[in-house]
């Protein structure tokens, strides 16, 4: 089973990342989560589902998943799976893809039950800027590697 957590940032997520959504993400399974107000409040939305209940997979406002993203989450075998995509312009060239960020990622329930939350963070205020790299650096840590996926999906 998958839960899919959409956050994001102020009125409401980009037009085209919602209707993706609602168009890809099976009834039931998609809870769109509005984190403003509280630079820590992703984090709280997110650390608040990873319980090993469920597959978790994120999306975040700025990603507009298409219809293979679901069922190759689905059927990778592997606990940590990442649709890679550029990232800011700042970023220098070789750096600019983001391998293991949470724009759009499935996280196993086994890999949740091997690395509970607390291992992540028990610190309460944690930027949201900051998770996918803490996330990343804890989960390596733990001999997990991200399994890469082509872009299926847009950034908008």
């Amino acid at each position: 089973m998958l839960r899919v957590l959409a956050c994001y940032n102020g009125d409401a997520l980009h037009p085209r990342t919602y209707r993706a959504l609602v168009k890809y993400v099976p009834i039931g399974t998609l809870e769109l989560v509005n984190v403003n107000g509280n630079v820590s409040n992703y984090w709280h939305a997110f650390r608040a589902r990873w319980q090993g209940a469920f597959d978790l997979m994120t999306v975040e406002q700025d990603n507009v998943i298409t219809a293979e993203v679901i069922p190759s989450f689905e059927s990778c075998e592997e606990p940590w799976c990442v649709y890679e995509y550029d990232g800011p312009p700042h970023l220098e060239p070789d750096d600019r893809i983001l391998k293991a960020s949470l724009g759009c990622t499935r996280f196993s329930r086994e890999l949740q039950r091997d690395v509970p939350i607390t291992e992540i963070s028990v610190e309460d205020y944690f930027t949201w800027h900051l998770i996918d790299f803490r996330v990343a650096v804890v989960l390596k840590n733990k001999g997990y590697e991200q399994i890469g996926r082509a872009s299926c999906r847009e950034r908008v």
